[in-house]
């Protein structure tokens, strides 16, 4: 007797995978951009937060050290910032108090 042959049934259409990111499935930027980014991040602190919420929210530990940096950055800007205020300021008011100390005598 001969052998029929057996019908499977059809397999049902696949979708392709979703498209990558073209550095590899993260979005952190790379080389220049990146320490362009973090000179951004210490020179403008407002920026550096926004930029640094933006890529600490993102789903890879890359991108949310990355981001974590740049809010690194934006706070110690704004700390030194606050203290070359003080020491000038401070420095303003201990020129004045001295000069008013030896103008009367």
């Amino acid at each position: 007797m001969a052998e029929e042959p057996t019908v499977q049934p059809p397999t049902p259409p696949q979708s392709p995978p979703p498209p990558t990111p073209p550095s590899g499935g993260s979005s952190v930027p790379e080389g220049g951009m990146k320490v362009l980014l973090y000179i951004v991040s210490f020179l403008v602190p407002l920026a550096g937060i926004v930029i640094g919420i933006i890529f600490y929210t993102k789903d890879t530990s890359e991108e949310k050290k990355f981001g974590k940096m740049c809010i690194i950055l934006a706070i110690v800007a704004v700390v030194v910032m606050c203290l070359c205020f003080c020491a000038f300021y401070g420095s303003m008011i201990g020129l004045a108090i001295l000069g008013e100390a030896t103008s009367g005598v």
